[in-house]
């Protein structure tokens, strides 16, 4: 019946069917979102990464389709996601589409599990900032990509400064 199946996780299954990708119950088979997507990726802290006629966005495990409007998105972490506006800046969402703060970014990382993500600012400086989008480590160089994903080491580097 379908082209092509790919396990998602949360019991939850992706299939094809002309071209687009649907999500159907692992189980029952049940379809909770029909195919309409270009692509749907696997889920992760309860939402999947799709993307439908350029952009992308999220839907959760019922199926719920949120946030469609972005060029690119990263996956949620943590309860926050990044995201990137159409003006080719990345900014921060929360699991209601919330804003995190209305600074945007050149290139950004995900929260970490103690709530820390590296951004690129318009300085070519890195900075740390928190969950409610305050800079806690200002304008640092990076001196490899292992740092951007190691918020809490920058934090501890900039101390010792």
């Amino acid at each position: 019946m379908y082209n092509s199946e790919k396990d998602l996780g949360m019991s939850l299954v992706a299939f094809e069917e002309n071209g687009l990708w649907g999500v159907k119950r692992e189980e029952t088979g049940e379809v909770v979102c029909k195919p309409e997507f270009d692509s749907i990726d696997y889920f992760f802290s309860g939402y999947a990464v799709i993307s439908k006629n350029g952009k992308r966005g999220f839907i959760d495990g019922n199926g719920k389709r949120a946030f469609e409007e972005y060029c690119d998105v990263k996956r949620f972490v943590n309860g926050l996601a990044a995201v990137k506006l159409f003006f080719e800046r990345w900014t921060f969402i929360d699991e209601e589409g919330n804003m995190l703060t209305k600074n945007t970014y050149r290139e950004v990382g995900n929260f970490d599990s103690f709530y820390y993500a590296v951004v690129l600012g318009d300085n070519d400086k890195y900075s740390v900032i928190n969950r409610d989008g305050v800079e806690v480590i200002k304008s640092m160089p990076i001196l490899n990509m292992a740092q951007m994903l190691d918020p809490v080491a920058l934090i501890s580097r900039a101390k010792r400064r």
